[in-house]
């Protein structure tokens, strides 16, 4: 089995597009989606995914607190952040919360499927 990705992405058309790249790049990857915070924990929880694309503005439940609680259960899930805004005391957020990663954007589909492969485990 490939690696287990789970995004958490509240607007529907590009939480697709992340999950037909993530399955042309990683072919035999779950890709688990949620568009709330409270359920990516549950699914976190649940499937212990290797990596986690979180967005920080969810509903329910933010992405900062979401990703805490899903490191707290899931210490080995590898958090990278998605987010509109570059600014650098969000990343320091993030960071702190135990990201590993944090991509604008606007930053391409190119530059997200590269910082996946950086955090996939090599036995994923």
């Amino acid at each position: 089995m490939g690696p287990i990705i789970l995004i958490a992405e509240d607007h529907d058309e590009l939480r697709g597009h992340i999950r037909e790249e993530i399955v042309r790049s990683f072919p035999g990857a779950l890709c688990l989606e949620t568009r709330t915070g409270r359920e990516a924990v549950h699914l976190a929880v649940r499937h212990q995914p290797h990596i986690v694309l979180m967005d920080l503005v969810l509903p329910v439940l933010n992405g900062l607190e979401a990703m805490r609680r899903i490191l707290k259960a899931s210490p080995n899930s590898k958090v990278i952040v998605l987010s509109l805004h570059a600014h650098e005391i969000l990343q320091t957020h993030a960071r702190r919360a135990g990201a590993v990663a944090y991509i604008v954007k606007d930053q391409g589909l190119d530059t997200l499927v590269e910082t996946v492969k950086r955090y996939l485990p090599s036995d994923a």
